[in-house]
Order: C-alpha cells, then structure tokens, then sequence
C-alpha cells in the first residue's frame, strides 16, 4: 500500500493574500519575524506580511507598490488626457553594515554621515527631500522596557548611535567597533510599524565563539519568549490559546507554537539538527539573513482553522505544509490523535517540509527546481531519525516505500512514469511516486561515481537560478548522451540502471 505522509508542497496563494488582515485581526496573528546578519553583526524585527524580493538582501516591501507617481495632462488628437507616470519602484526596509575603513571618500565615519549616505540608495527611491534627513543622538541603552536587548548587562558597551527622520523616511544607524551598522524605512518615524522596527534593531552580542540576537541567547539558556514580549522558563504548560503562545529563536529558526514551552524548546534542538544534515547535503555557501519561520499547532482542529483563517483550508491527509510566499513551515503536534500511521510523526513532517523551505530559501526560489529532485530530496529526510540524546538527525532509508517500489518494479518492469517525464515536471505527483523520486534522486547523488561532486555543481546551477531540467540535462545525463547517442537511448539505459539499482537498496 503507498505510503500518504506527505502531500506535495503547498503553495497558498490563499494564505498569501489573507495574511495582512488575518494575521492582524484574527486569532491567529501572527509574531514579527526576524532578519540577523551574523557576518555583519546586526539584527532587527519586521511585521510578518512584508514581503522579500531578494532572501540574501536585508531589504523589505511593505507591500508591491509602485511609489513616486506623477499626474499630468497631456492632448490626444487635440483632446485632454490624464496621464500617470510611475516612478521608480523602491523597498521600503533597507538594513546596511559597512566598515568604516570602506565609505566612500567625502562621507565622514561618522553615524549621522552614514545614515545620509545609505539613504541616497536607488533602492529606496526617496525623493530628494526625503533623502535629507535630521539627525540626532540616540540613547542605544535607554527604553529598556521595550528594548531588552538593549540592557548593559547584555548589550556591547561603547556603541554611539544615530536617529534620523524627514517627512518621507526615518533610520538608525549605530557605531560599533569599526562598523555603522543601520536601518533606514520609508515613511515618518509615526509611520505604520516604522518605531516598532527600529526598536527592534540590535547590535549583536558575542557570547562563546558566536554573535547572538538576545532571543536567541534566551533560548540558549532554556528560556522562551512570552506573548508579552518577556522570557519565560521553558518548563512543562497546558495549551494555551495561540495569541498567548510561545516563540523562540535559534541560530536559523524563529519558531511559534502554542503547545508548550517545553515542547518548544524540543523542536528549536530538531529544527537546528535538520538544518546541520541540509547544510551538509547542499552545502550551500552563505545562508539568507532571514530566520526560518515554522509554526507548530496543538491538534488537527486547530491546524485546520489557522489555515482556514489565513485563506487555506487544507484537507484532513495533509499532516503539514510550506508556504513559498512567506517561507514558512506550517505543522500540528497531534497526528496520532488524527488517525496518522504512526510513523507520520511532526519530527518527519517537519523533515520533509523543512527541506522544501530550505532548497527554496538558498535558491532565491525554488519554483525552477523540477518536482522530482524537490521531493526527492525532501523524502531522503523525511526518514530520518532525531536521536534526542546525541541531538543529530540521523538519516536513514525510507524501507516502507523502497519495498513498494520494489513490488512494482518486479511487477510492470518499468519506471511509474517515463523518466524523461519527470525531467521537466514542475507539479503534483501520486503518493507512490514519492518513492520513485526518491530513488532517483538517491541514484544520481549517492549511487553513482562522482554523484555528489556533480550535486554540487547541480545546486551551484541552481542558486544561480538556472532551470533545474536543463542544468540536470547537462550536468547528469551529459556522459550517457554522449556514449548512447541520443538523450533518448540515455534516458532508456538510465530506466534500466535504476530498476536495476532500487532492486538492490535495503
């Protein structure tokens, strides 16, 4: 019987369109997310529903609005027109960190100098008069009640900081060491969450060998962050409601829940291992500045009014799913309760839609990935094992559906579908299909010589944003064209390798 654990990715645009109300007005509101920079050394908040254009940029959209727009009149065959001209499109968050040693000549090291000159970035596309700023001191260590991070005994000492504002735009900018590090936002400093953000903005802290955001360091020291705002102990609680749940930050994770503290904690130490074998396996070169987002619902009833308030409904098979809009993990606790087989646990379920999250974050997108290698790899972690003890996610072949693939094969001798099918599929799969993507992705990267060599040169396409069919075509199948001929007799040979092959794993 083919295994239903996991459902194909979902992609929402239901949730998407409904998380600016939803996640304000309803029940289900959702925290503020978080960008770190840890090369540079700087941290700030931002509203859920802002959007990223570009993952590996520290730069926000409120929303996708063309701003600077101009009305003028003009004649058509001697009659009067309205004409509107667009301005330049712009970003309304921009954070920045630059060495004192690399401004420009003429721009003095000197904060407020600083937040002049970031504020003259195309890509805020202030006007000029808003560009021109008034810039005054700021107390980084003040307003403590609503700047933890901002606490001495925390807090690097020394910094010297800046806040500007004109009518159009407000930043901060701060002194650390050799570094200006800032922010600079569209829109007065009373403007929507503008205070908010800035108050947010942290320079961070080295503690050990590493820098940590302050919620992070809270979670390094078993403490969780409270809805309001505080850290808590993360001991044992009954559910609570979500607007007064938990979240917690770990060094790539912000993560939301409403079941426990405890279990909070839990799944911070597994998202942190999934991260360590994903890393291991694309090895990418640098990691987005923006934490991951997973949230973790209490049972299946819940799990289903929070995606139904955001636009979503899902249906009672699907145990969890990732959202490419917002980059987030949506997960319930509950699945034994919901009549899940009991192998379909959240540590899997997160496993696999995890690793959607992450090929899609370090790709810059993930939609020019072709579904077989998506899900492939995503079923390769699905069935691994979170050892508690030694906390490493330990991974493992998936045996229930190899075994069913192999039923198969014995019976109709060839491939669920024609191989050179998947190659250039970008959508829904069947259920006992997951156990053939696996397989192949299995046979290229860790059957054949040079597989995993040739994976990384594949995920270095990737992130490059080449079609994932074509740069497959030309970094796997290359040698079999040439020794068969044809892409046609390589993809026939390559059917029989891998009925041969899956014939063999265990």
């Amino acid at each position: 019987m083919p295994y239903r654990l996991f459902l194909l990715v979902l992609v929402c645009t239901g949730l998407a369109s409904a998380a600016s109300s939803s996640s304000e007005d309803s029940e289900w509101k959702m925290r503020w997310r978080t960008c770190a920079d840890y090369v540079s050394g700087y941290s700030f908040r931002y509203p859920y529903d802002y959007f990223i254009p570009d993952q590996y940029a520290t730069e926000l959209l409120r929303e996708r609005q063309m701003r600077g727009t101009v009305v003028r009149e003009i004649k058509v065959e001697g009659k009067r027109a309205i004409v509107i001209d667009e301005g330049p499109e712009g970003v309304d968050v921009k954070g920045f960190s630059v060495l004192a040693s690399a401004l420009p000549a003429g721009v003095d090291a000197t904060p407020e100098a600083v937040g002049a000159h970031m504020a003259n970035d195309v890509k805020l596309a202030l006007v000029a008069a808003d560009r021109t700023m008034t810039w005054k001191p700021f107390d980084y260590y003040q307003r403590l009640n609503q700047r933890l991070h901002a606490d001495p005994k925390w807090a690097m000492p020394g910094l010297v900081a800046m806040i500007g504002e004109s009518k159009g735009a407000c930043g901060l900018v701060v002194q650390h060491g050799d570094r200006f590090s800032g922010v600079i936002l569209t829109g007065a400093l009373t403007k929507g969450d503008n205070q908010g953000i800035l108050d947010t903005f942290e320079i961070l802290v080295a503690k050990g060998k590493e820098l940590q955001t302050w919620r992070e360091g809270q979670g390094r020291k078993g403490f969780v962050i409270a809805s309001s705002g505080r850290p808590l102990k993360a001991g044992p609680s009954a559910p609570r409601d979500w607007a007064n749940g938990w979240e917690l930050e770990t060094r790539h994770y912000h993560v939301t829940t409403h079941v426990s503290p405890a279990k909070l904690m839990e799944y911070g130490v597994l998202l942190e291992a999934l991260y360590a074998v994903y890393s291991k396996t694309y090895d990418p070169e640098t990691s987005p500045p923006y934490k991951l987002e997973v949230h973790v619902l209490n049972t299946q009833s819940d799990f289903m009014n929070f995606s139904a308030a955001f636009g979503g409904p899902v249906s009672p098979g699907v145990g969890g799913y990732f959202i490419p809009s917002f980059l987030s993990i949506v997960v319930f606790q509950g699945t034994e309760d919901a009549g899940f087989p009991a192998e379909a646990t959240v540590d899997k379920i997160m496993a696999h839609e995890c690793s959607h999250q992450f090929l899609h974050v370090t790709c810059n997108g993930s939609e020019h990935v072709p579904t077989w290698m998506n899900e492939g790899l995503a079923v390769y972690f699905e069935n691994g094992r979170f050892d508690r003890g030694s906390k490493q996610f330990i991974l493992q072949s998936p045996r229930g559906r190899i075994e069913n693939l192999q039923q198969i094969y014995s019976q109709q001798k060839r491939t669920l579908w024609p191989l050179d099918k998947y190659l250039g599929h970008y959508g829904g799969i069947a259920a006992e299909q997951y156990g053939e993507v696996y397989a192949m992705v299995h046979f290229w990267i860790f059957g054949s010589p040079g597989g995993t060599k040739r994976f990384k040169t594949y995920w270095t396409a990737l992130t490059a944003g080449e079609n994932g069919s074509d740069a497959f075509d030309r970094v796997f199948m290359e040698d079999l064209k040439k020794i068969h001929g044809s892409k046609a007799q390589a993809v026939a040979v390559w059917e029989t390798m891998l009925i041969d092959y899956v014939k063999r794993l265990k």
